[in-house]
């Protein structure tokens, strides 16, 4: 019997407030300059507005570069983005930084974060798979295999 997609709709709406709610909370409470977030301004519980950016929604090596540095700080830290999501979750702020802008998927679980580096997540198709230029898109991946890859 073949499940009704609608029917995943509520289940993944749920899941989705609670990590937007969870990263939310992580933005609020951890020591890192609010810039790297865009300056979120919290509107209500799930709404928010963030500084004005170019999102990173063609990259080159150059830029490939900063974020992977910008990510490595997020570490540092003890948070991750989930997805490592270049064209979709960062931007270029006006001091040509790279920031953040989905903040609703951050994690600070230990496990999780080492899980989502053992999955190799900047490797699915739903990530690379958005760099245009294949050259590019193998650097991104060669690049994050170096700077993030870990073995069990």
């Amino acid at each position: 019997m073949a499940i009704d997609p609608l029917s995943a709709v509520p289940s993944f709406s749920k899941s989705a407030k609670r990590e937007a709610f969870a990263s939310f909370k992580i933005i609020k409470n951890i020591d890192l300059p609010m810039a790297w977030f865009g300056k979120p301004r919290f509107i209500n519980k799930l709404d928010y507005e963030q500084d004005k950016v170019q999102p990173l929604n063609n990259p080159n090596k150059p830029l490939i570069d900063k974020f992977i540095i910008f990510n490595k700080k997020l570490l540092e830290a003890g948070i991750i983005d989930k997805s490592f999501n270049i064209t979709k979750n960062y931007g270029i702020n006006d001091s040509g930084e790279i920031i953040l802008i989905d903040i609703g998927e951050l994690f600070d679980d230990p496990i999780r974060v080492k899980k989502q580096l053992l999955d190799r997540v900047w490797d699915k198709n739903c990530v690379a798979g958005c760099i245009k230029d294949k050259e590019v898109r193998e650097y991104f991946i060669k690049e994050m295999d170096k700077n993030f890859g870990i073995s069990d």
